[in-house]
């Protein structure tokens, strides 16, 4: 008997990778978050395309819009090192009280698996200057963590991510903590 399951469209395909990524990360459904989506081609060009973009993505997601550009709403464009330091950190510690989630080396290949997704020309974004003030390895400093966010996307009291943009995806990993 001939198989007569309809091939999987690119949509499913996407879906399917995102589970396999989530189950892998083990996240926590109520502190992290991850939603990765399809862009229409050829995907935002220009910055007002991009703010366009992350706001229809958002929307979707239930998360309030950034307004009309993205970097007066204090988000950040992130090299690639910048955005795997920050996701290790957010993938193997608490923001509220600095505890362990994951071991660092389990973290790391965490926001390497995400960030793959969106291939080597991505843009991320991020609302926090954590980034900033992280190790070059994604620890946090012996002094303690100080950082601002700009416009939050929940009602946590402590709240950082990213949001990637490239090979036809838009992909969100997120990450809340109250005290």
């Amino acid at each position: 008997m001939p198989d007569r399951t309809p091939p999987q469209t690119p949509r499913d395909a996407l879906a399917v990778e995102t589970i396999h990524l989530r189950e892998a990360l083990e996240l926590d459904a109520e502190w992290e978050r991850l939603e990765v989506r399809p862009l229409p081609a050829p995907g935002p060009q220009t910055d007002s395309e991009l703010t366009a973009a992350l706001n229809a993505f958002f929307v979707e997601l239930e998360l309030p819009e950034l307004g009309l550009d993205w970097r007066e709403e204090g988000w950040h464009e992130l090299h690639h090192e910048e955005a795997v330091r920050l996701l290790t950190y957010l993938l193997s510690q608490t923001m509220a009280y600095d505890m362990p989630k994951r071991e660092h080396p389990e973290a790391r290949e965490g926001a390497l698996s995400f960030l793959s997704l969106f291939g080597p020309d991505s843009r991320v974004l991020t609302n926090s200057t954590l980034y900033t003030v992280l190790l070059p390895d994604g620890s946090p400093p012996t002094s303690g963590l100080c950082y601002s966010s700009g416009a939050s996307l929940t009602s946590a009291t402590f709240e950082g991510g990213v949001v990637a943009v490239g090979a036809g995806r838009m992909g969100l990993l997120w990450f809340t903590d109250e005290d």
